[in-house]
């Protein structure tokens, strides 16, 4: 019997987000570790056996769509294959090595000073990652960043974090549920006093998004919108306890707070652009 004809992969040849070079044998795709392997390797996170992916788009007028993915490995093997290897190996590593010094006592919960410098490397090692995660490939789910070629571009080369970008971090009472936790939530608004037309695009780029990320004791929250005209959308609560990192300040900021996140509150805070979305009638989400 002749052999039944391999199916034609359509799918285009992946590049790295950063340079838009790899997957050649001399610069291969390399697997981008989330929750970086020296994390897990000093221990500063807990190594757990599996984790649970969800997936959820709220599509216009319609009810919420979430897929679940239930994973073997903790989360802190969660790998994103989206740079090369050059990159990986070069100017992201060295982020990683640049970093660790500020980051390690606040994912303790041990004191230090948030120094001009200290808040500088440590959004730009939290925008590398984000950038990294918003180009994940869930099965069937395209990616939905929000930053484009020009913006991972200019980071890669000069380090440069985009206006729009707010950074803070707290510390939290160290349940499990949030040392090794992630959520981002991105939308594609437009602010209108009616409805738009029906043939409004109902996939409309993304323009807006948040994501909250444990690790250890510590507690990051990063929110990004692209039209200076909707920032509003994205206005922190002063109630909520955490220590801005950018756009930085000029003052030593101590660690840890005075104040820490229950998990409750930081479910919370996942969740409000969702909460901020289905309760404002003059925001349209794509």
């Amino acid at each position: 019997m002749p052999e039944k004809p391999r199916r034609k992969d359509v799918r285009p040849p992946q590049k790295c987000i950063f340079c838009q070079g790899g997957g050649t044998s001399g610069n291969k795709m390399s697997d981008e570790h989330l929750w970086s392997t020296w994390l897990a390797r000093t221990g500063l996170i807990p190594l757990l056996s599996e984790h649970v992916e969800l997936r959820g788009t709220k599509p216009r007028n319609s009810n919420p769509v979430i897929s679940k993915f239930d994973k073997q490995g903790g989360a802190q093997t969660k790998r994103v294959k989206v740079v090369c290897t050059n990159c990986n190996n070069t100017w992201m590593s060295r982020r990683e090595k640049d970093v660790k010094p500020y980051l390690i006592p606040l994912i303790k919960g041990e004191k230090a000073d948030l120094t001009e410098i200290a808040q500088t490397t440590i959004a730009q090692w939290i925008f590398m990652k984000v950038l990294v995660a918003e180009n994940d490939v869930y099965r069937h789910y395209a990616p939905d960043p929000i930053f484009n070629q020009i913006t991972r571009d200019s980071f890669r080369i000069s380090g440069k974090i985009p206006k729009g970008v707010k950074i803070g971090i707290g510390i939290h009472t160290g349940e499990e549920k949030w040392s090794l936790g992630f959520q981002r939530h991105a939308a594609g608004l437009i602010s209108s006093p009616t409805p738009p037309e029906p043939s409004f695009n109902n996939l409309r780029p993304k323009n807006i998004q948040t994501v909250t990320w444990g690790i250890g004791k510590l507690i990051i929250y990063f929110s990004a919108v692209l039209d200076p005209g909707m920032e509003r959308i994205l206005t922190w609560n002063p109630d909520w306890p955490l220590i801005q990192i950018w756009p930085r300040s000029v003052l030593i900021r101590p660690w840890p707070p005075t104040r820490t996140f229950h998990p409750t509150a930081i479910d919370r805070l996942a969740a409000a652009l969702e909460e901020f979305i289905f309760h404002n009638d003059p925001i349209w989400m794509a």
